[in-house]
């Protein structure tokens, strides 16, 4: 008997548990290709959720700069408003909300 032929007896013979095999095999290969197509799914969510992230750290940053700027320009204000009336800087925001109260 020459290889090929006890190769298809073995084959024959054993059939269900061959199929099993090569379904079991084709499954695995099925399987992998999903988690794999799911990873890259997962992987280029992360991706834009970092993108929008980092855009967001940046506004963030910008905004926090913006009101620093806001503050320094609101204290060098009251600064010229307490040398002008030559009253403490303390006193100047007070002096400031009287007299918007005033005008109202």
């Amino acid at each position: 008997m020459d290889k090929d032929s006890v190769l298809k007896e073995y084959l024959v013979k054993h059939r269900a548990g061959v199929k099993e095999i090569m379904f079991d095999e084709k499954s695995i290969e099925e399987m992998k290709e999903k988690v794999d197509r799911r990873i890259n799914e997962l992987e280029t969510e992360v991706s834009k959720k970092d993108a929008l992230l980092s855009e967001k750290d940046q506004q963030t940053v910008s905004q926090s700069e913006l009101l620093k700027e806001q503050g320094k320009n609101l204290s060098n204000a009251i600064a010229y408003v307490a040398k002008t009336l030559g009253i403490s800087e303390k006193e100047a925001p007070e002096r400031i909300a009287s007299r918007d109260s005033q005008n109202e």
